[in-house]
């Protein structure tokens, strides 16, 4: 019943924005309530902008108890239990929805999965408030974005935002507005709320001037992107944009991104330019974007990356002539089936250069460029980072290609045709190819081939020519691409090919992709760590001397740049993975970044035992920890890590966790925590304290380093002294768990 009534009010809201549109298209505002606010916009103001705190009003629900602050040269329209924003750009509607905020999970499945109107295109979890953002469409509604809140506030429920957006040019700072407008939202009639002082009246819907002891603070944007993985099913149409349609009859759909193709397309190349667009998104192959504000921008403008040649894109544009495609697709660049060089399987088997590494990097790359101006922007008018590395490039600040560039000058770009904007475009491709060692000439000849525009074909030629765009790829923690797409994009279900570990889990009958929340470096999509080395391997164990340098090296060992990391099976509720997650952000902020630390969530009875066993053996053993999940005698192995451990995980009946800590004199201080009836823990409560008891575990194995303080004896045996008693080591760790998290409440 409560889903029937949620997809009511979904229909119901949907009609309610046709007919308003409908209203607005004839320019008749003859349903407008007296008490609406019209709205003035200027002629010339073309461009959406944040307006400034002064310029805000307050609006008050007195149905719901509910004030938030908006433009003050906005509208407000009084719909049937619903209020709807008017702006210069598109319609924000607010709805109350009256279910308890406990539920958030499940509504934001009923409405965004469940209704059969809705097509859903990326969605968003977002935190303080705990909050989904849904970008899509309706299918009986208007043609625009659609990008809907369903936000829930503890004391009060859930609040059901949408927002409908027609200019696909500033849809990033109308996005902006909603959540400055969201994040100013007051409950004035529940306790414990800084609610803001309205006139009080007797009408049922009022605003006033917000005055200058009113702030209305912007909400941060950070937050946890849920994306499906992509499967790369061949569609036979565009679900959204319809325009496409007549052109295409390929359709691959890639995080959102779609790569499209007319019937003559081979198949096999249409397949693999998906595959590298997938792998550039989802470079580390965990099943999650690498940026999802990267993604999200590719999203909301509708980029598509094209397969086709030059008679079809001809075509495609004399066809689009007057309909929504022609200035709301993006298409950033192309693949031309019949000109361009493909790699199958890669430039490292094939030693052939593949065009999909230049092209479809053009159009991921776009989304870098509007997401980090300051670091990627292409702007004429501002100076970034990468445009400035391109200027010391190309030997000057040139915005017309000279006629012969500087002699030291290792970027020479001649093309005419190519002005600044796209000489930073064709800059950022080389540098990343670069940095991947893409253009070593022992994968292909493309580096010779192209020593009149760019010659730096490796790293650590990067690094030494151009190290203002080394530090750029590689000193400010963006996660762009490490890994050189071969076309063959395989997310982490399973990460080993072994037939012995396919045989232990074919019992299981299980593939299902693990939550994988940290970041890693890989290789074949493996988790491999970068070694710190202390001591040198030839130096045997019993004549090793515990020194100041080698105690901080060995420390400094166990320090990670590398957010912890959750693995979790399919059947975990969402709400225990966030428990964690959340928990281990206030134990980083507290006591700093140790480890990599794996922290595994297993269920009582939990299906995904054995592939979790599977995902966090195979990093043990990648990282040369195979001693962990043996058990002698005998010599350790992966299979041997997974029968163990997956038995281990089946047979779990109760709740618990076990610390694992990091290996002696190990150059990576890999650590993990296997939690037993995590489930269970986080249903009732307990677990955000658990979770920061190993914290604190972690932190105090980090400080410890083997042999401690004396030297280990001739036969190599170290005399091992911990932290000490078991009765300090563990109470402290609780002691510090329960005081930071009362203080955080």
């Amino acid at each position: 019943m409560k889903l029937l009534l949620l997809l009511l009010r979904s229909l119901l809201l949907t009609i309610f924005i046709v007919l308003l549109t409908t209203c607005n298209a004839s320019e008749s505002d003859t349903n407008i309530p007296k008490n609406s606010e019209s709205v003035q916009i200027p002629e010339d103001e073309k461009a959406v902008q944040i307006p400034e705190d002064e310029n805000w009003k307050i609006f008050e629900d007195n149905r719901s108890g509910i004030t938030f602050s908006y433009p003050s040269i906005w509208k407000t329209i009084d719909g049937e239990n619903m209020i709807v924003l008017e702006g210069p750009f598109g319609h924000i509607v607010f709805q109350d929805i009256s279910v308890p905020a406990d539920e958030l999970d499940q509504v934001a499945k009923d409405m965004f999965d469940m209704d059969d109107n809705y097509v859903e295109v990326s969605r968003t979890q977002y935190s303080d408030p705990d909050r989904y953002m849904s970008i899509g469409s309706f299918k009986d509604g208007p043609s625009e974005n659609i990008v809907r809140f369903l936000v829930a506030y503890p004391e009060y429920g859930l609040i059901h935002w949408e927002m409908i957006v027609s200019d696909q040019e500033s849809i990033d700072i109308e996005l902006r507005i909603l959540e400055k407008i969201i994040s100013s939202v007051r409950l004035t009639n529940v306790q414990n709320q800084d609610a803001v002082s309205v006139t009080d009246s007797g009408s049922k819907i009022e605003t006033s001037d917000v005055n200058d002891d009113v702030s209305v603070v912007e909400s941060s944007v950070t937050g946890n992107k849920t994306w499906n993985i992509p499967n790369l099913d061949l569609l036979s149409e565009h679900p959204q944009i319809s325009c496409l349609n007549d052109v295409f009859s390929v359709f691959i759909d890639v995080f959102g991104v779609y790569v499209v193709a007319p019937a003559s397309a081979p198949l096999e190349l249409v397949t693999h330019s998906a595959n590298v667009l997938a792998q550039y998104i989802d470079n580390d192959a965990d099943g999650v974007p690498d940026d999802s504000t990267v993604l999200e921008h590719l999203v909301s403008h509708n980029f598509v990356v094209p397969v086709w040649t030059m008679a079809t894109w001809e075509a495609f544009w004399e066809n689009v002539k007057g309909t929504y495609c022609q200035d709301n697709t993006g298409m950033a660049a192309s693949m031309y089936y019949d000109e361009d060089e493909w790699a199958l399987g890669g430039i490292q088997t094939s030693g052939t250069w593949d065009t999909n590494l230049e092209e479809i990097w053009h159009v991921v790359s776009v989304g870098w460029y509007a997401s980090y101006p300051d670091y990627f922007g292409t702007d004429v008018s501002f100076s970034s980072i990468l445009t400035d590395a391109m200027d010391a490039a190309r030997g000057g600040r040139f915005f017309s290609i000279p006629d012969q560039y500087p002699d030291d000058a290792w970027y020479t770009y001649y093309d005419e045709t190519c002005d600044y904007v796209c000489q930073a475009h064709e800059y950022f491709y080389w540098i990343l190819m670069a940095n991947l060692d893409a253009l070593n000439p022992v994968l292909t000849d493309k580096c010779r081939r192209s020593e009149d525009e760019w010659s730096v074909c490796n790293r650590d030629q990067l690094a030494q020519i151009d190290p203002l765009a080394h530090s750029l790829l590689n000193d400010y923690d963006f996660k762009l691409p490490t890994i050189i797409p071969d076309g063959i994009y395989v997310p982490s279900a399973t990460y080993t090919n072994s037939v012995a570990v396919e045989e232990s889990l074919s019992e299981t009958k299980d593939n299902t992709p693990i939550q994988n929340s940290g970041v890693v470096e890989s290789e074949h999509n493996m988790p491999i760590y970068q070694e710190t080395i202390c001591i040198s391997t030839d130096i045997e164990s019993h004549n090793i001397q515990m020194t100041e340098t080698l105690i901080d090296c060995l420390i400094e060992t166990n320090r990670t740049e590398y957010a912890p990391v959750v693995l979790s099976g399919e059947s975990m509720d969402q709400s225990v993975v966030r428990q964690v997650e959340e928990a281990l952000d206030y134990g980083v902020e507290l006591l700093g970044s140790w480890g990599p630390v794996y922290n595994v969530l297993v269920g009582i009875n939990d299906p995904d035992s054995f592939v979790l066993a599977e995902q966090i053996c195979s990093v043990y053993h990648l990282n040369g920890l195979d001693g962990f999940g043996h058990e002698p005698p005998g010599e350790p192995t992966l299979e041997g890590c997974i029968e163990n451990i997956g038995t281990t995980f089946s047979n779990y009946d109760c709740c618990g966790a076990a610390h694992n800590p990091p290996a002696p004199l190990h150059p990576v201080g890999l650590q993990s925590v296997l939690y037993s009836g995590a489930d269970v823990d986080g249903a009732e409560g307990r677990l955000p304290i658990t979770v920061l008891h190993e914290y604190v575990h972690v932190f105090q194995n980090a400080q410890t380093v083997w042999p401690n303080e004396l030297d280990s004896d001739e036969n190599g045996r170290i005399r091992v002294y911990n932290h000490g008693m078991v009765w300090l080591e563990e109470g402290s760790a609780e002691f510090f768990a329960q005081y930071f998290a009362g203080q955080k409440g």
